[in-house]
């Protein structure tokens, strides 16, 4: 069976992660299989390496945007050569939604939903309508969690035809992992570490308990570490939630 996965970016994230993870076990549990992953943006690929090192094949983008509607044509020169195809996240659902309509013989089509929230679901006048036919054109729709799938639900009547499918982390990599001391990143004893898995954004509905910790002198400014675009979302989060 030949699988390829669609994205937008290969850039570090919590889908390249799961990628990175999930493909190159599914390789071993599927003998004889072909696991490619296609990345739109040509410019957005910097953990593509580490992908071609797992046993995983990187077909590289032509353009540099993921919402160049020239990658439909890209597309549908590679879709071509697959038996199952899984789309992940917005524009590359749309795209593999419109290629499904002209070659769906023999072929299997599905995409996940990642999240529970976007942005386009803030003009349901012009996104609804749409996406009740994106998401009708896969075979199958899967959720990360049971929020996402009752939120897609309600979005887009999609019904019987998502369900729940967890993330999962390799354990071992965890349990068997030596933590640092404080004084290797910069704390001092009496300082309280408290770390966040995600970026400050809102979707991770981190925002106001971090604004909590910052407000009440728990934590030292911590941004130090990240680039200054988390630096000026720490702010402004910061800011939302003491307005709330």
């Amino acid at each position: 069976m030949r699988i390829l996965h669609i994205t937008g970016t290969l850039s570090e994230g919590g889908l390249e992660t799961f990628l990175i993870t999930l493909l190159p076990s599914l390789k071993q549990q599927i003998p004889g299989s072909t696991m490619d992953v296609l990345v739109l943006d040509k410019n957005k690929d910097s953990m593509a390496g580490e992908f071609e090192r797992s046993g995983i094949h990187v077909i590289h983008g032509k353009y540099a945007s993921v919402r160049n509607p020239l990658n439909l044509f890209f597309l549908y020169k590679y879709i071509r050569r697959y038996d199952f195809i899984h789309a992940h996240l917005f524009p590359a659902q749309y795209f593999v939604a419109l290629i499904s309509l002209l070659c769906r013989k023999k072929r299997i089509f599905v995409t996940t939903e990642h999240s529970a929230w976007n942005r386009r679901r803030e003009k349901p006048w012009l996104f609804r309508p749409v996406e009740k036919l994106v998401y009708r054109c896969y075979d199958a729709i899967t959720a990360v969690s049971k929020a996402a799938k009752i939120a897609l639900d309600t979005w887009a009547g999609t019904g019987r035809r998502s369900l729940v499918v967890y993330n999962g982390i390799p354990l071992r990599r965890f349990t068997n992992a030596t933590g640092y001391t404080k004084k290797e990143i910069g704390l001092k004893s009496e300082d309280v570490a408290v770390k966040k898995g995600g970026r400050f954004f809102f979707q991770k509905k981190g925002d106001r308990r971090e604004a909590v910790l910052f407000m009440c002198g728990y934590v030292r400014k911590r941004a130090r570490g990240c680039a200054p675009r988390a630096r000026r979302t720490c702010r402004r989060q910061r800011c939302r939630s003491a307005r709330r």
